[in-house]
């Protein structure tokens, strides 16, 4: 159980209010919200990898999951205007 302790111990380090790392850490970006086109990128992303897996199975049902990931492309590029 020494990696249990050890993680408890470095989340009790960072919650320290004078731990110098934090502002680190905030700058890697574990703080951040994500934007509206970085969620429908991960969006994109699962609804890509359902579609490949289903498409060994389902061809069907993997062309209607490739069609929702094409809508989600097309949302992103209207947001990013490309």
């Amino acid at each position: 159980m020494p990696a249990k302790n050890s993680i408890v111990l470095f989340f009790k380090v960072l919650a320290h209010p004078f731990n110098p790392k934090q502002k680190q850490i905030a700058m890697f970006g574990l703080f951040k919200k994500k934007t509206e086109v970085e969620k429908l990128q991960e969006k994109y992303q699962k609804l890509m990898k359902e579609a490949f897996d289903l498409s060994k199975v389902n061809r069907s049902e993997g062309d209607k999951k490739y069609a929702e990931a094409d809508a989600v492309q097309k949302k992103i590029e209207e947001l990013t205007g490309k």
